[in-house]
């Protein structure tokens, strides 16, 4: 594994090399469990995709941060971003008053993105690019 930290073609990042591997065990852990990765993920309901991100986080490696929402965005699951946007436009909305990152507040955050699913009837991805596209017309 230390050979791939000299790889032009991938991050060099020794960590995130090893999180490769140690997301394939957990990965093929969680496919023993759900009969697939896959069936685990699409069957996760999305008005709770916050707490996937904290399973992913607390089992997986080097998942934390942003990297969990863009990963399930990556493979097609539903989930917002928290983008510095889209934190702004919830900041000037009261909906935090921080980057959301306690359970608390990413509950609230969860809280409101379920309310603009159901008033809208769209999807969490685009509520979430829709609202990042509003930053600039909010008093931040």
């Amino acid at each position: 594994m230390e050979a791939l930290t000299h790889e032009p073609r991938i991050i060099r990042h020794f960590g995130k090399i090893k999180a490769v591997r140690a997301n394939a065990i957990w990965v093929l852990d969680v496919s023993r469990e759900y009969s697939s990765f896959g069936t685990m993920i699409a069957d996760w309901p999305v008005e709770h995709i916050v707490d996937l991100w904290t399973l992913m986080k607390k089992q997986g490696t080097q998942l934390g941060g942003q990297s969990a929402s863009r990963f399930l965005r990556m493979v097609g699951k539903d989930s917002f971003l928290l983008t510095d946007d889209v934190v702004n436009v919830l900041k000037a909305e009261g909906v935090v008053d921080k980057l959301p990152t306690s359970k608390r507040d990413l509950q609230k955050v969860q809280e409101a993105f379920n309310q603009w699913h159901a008033e809208s009837g769209r999807p969490l991805a685009e509520i979430s690019r829709i609202i990042s596209f509003t930053a600039d017309s909010h008093s931040l």
